[in-house]
């Protein structure tokens, strides 16, 4: 099947886990797909769907896991619909952030 994009839904979980290990800081994880602090992973979708509605500080975004044909998370991509003045200057449309041990490289510009 090749890679893929796919949502986050609970059959990710362990690949999700998986996929923060090889981060070292929580700093550096992309925000959208930390797991810190959250009590479940049931808690965490629901987090990431009020998150993604672009309620309260967050802006309206879609998220989605990169997958190889392992079904093996290698990126994740939060893709923003619409941009804070700090986003347009800094940030931009799309964050993602590729799995350390991957064999993909991240595009220099999107």
């Amino acid at each position: 099947m090749g890679m893929r994009l796919v949502r986050p839904s609970i059959e990710w979980k362990n690949e999700h886990e998986d996929y923060l290990k090889e981060w070292d800081e929580p700093r550096i994880t992309p925000s959208s797909f930390n797991l810190a602090g959250i009590e479940s992973y049931y808690d965490y979708l629901v987090a990431l769907k009020i998150r993604e509605s672009g309620d309260e500080k967050w802006v309206h975004s879609t998220n989605y896991f990169l997958v190889d044909e392992k079904d093996r998370v290698l990126a994740m991509v939060d893709i923003r619909h619409n941009l804070t003045d700090y986003l347009h200057n800094v940030g931009g449309h799309i964050g993602y952030g590729v799995r350390l041990n991957s064999k993909i490289k991240p595009p220099h510009r999107i």
